[in-house]
């Protein structure tokens, strides 16, 4: 865990998104955390976008707040992101929640809501994922991993695909 206390984490922080477990996993490993809501020039590892709600409401956060280019600023620059939940849906280039709305176009691709079938929208609770190819995000097939959502991410690019539920 030694290795945790050098990193340098900061995550965004707009106002209705899920900051504080985040936070307070981080902060458990011994990393260096922060939460921001505004943009700054300080060096760190990692930077974090989670996200609870709309993605209209999340990208209109962003451009307000002008997230919207620092972030892309970020990934060009070749530095480390990660997107949790809404966070990660923000990352592609656009979603049809309730409107069709363009989003950071980090990642090629569509969000779309999970087609209804039999009253399984939202996926709530735990369930196994597949691996679709090796990576080191996922090292067991079949594990389980908790689910609350209604909507999923469709890249343009099939490869990118770690694993499916």
């Amino acid at each position: 865990m030694s290795d945790f206390k050098k990193i340098k984490i900061r995550i965004i922080n707009l106002g209705f998104n899920n900051t504080f477990s985040i936070f307070q996993a981080f902060k458990s490993l011994g990393c260096k955390v922060e939460l921001s809501n505004k943009i700054s020039k300080k060096n760190f590892d990692l930077l974090i976008l989670p996200g609870v709600g709309s993605f209209v409401e999340g990208m209109n956060s962003l451009k307000k707040q002008n997230f919207d280019n620092y972030i892309k600023d970020y990934v060009h620059a070749n530095k480390k992101i990660l997107g949790i939940c809404l966070g990660m849906q923000l990352f592609f280039s656009e979603s049809s929640e309730f409107k069709k709305t363009k989003g950071l176009n980090l990642i090629e691709g569509k969000v779309k809501k999970i087609p209804l079938k039999e009253n399984t929208i939202p996926h709530i609770g735990w369930s196994k994922i597949k691996k679709m190819k090796e990576n080191n995000l996922f090292k067991n097939d079949n594990d389980f991993f908790y689910f609350v959502h209604s909507y999923y991410c469709e890249p343009k690019n099939k490869d990118t695909i770690l694993t499916n539920t």
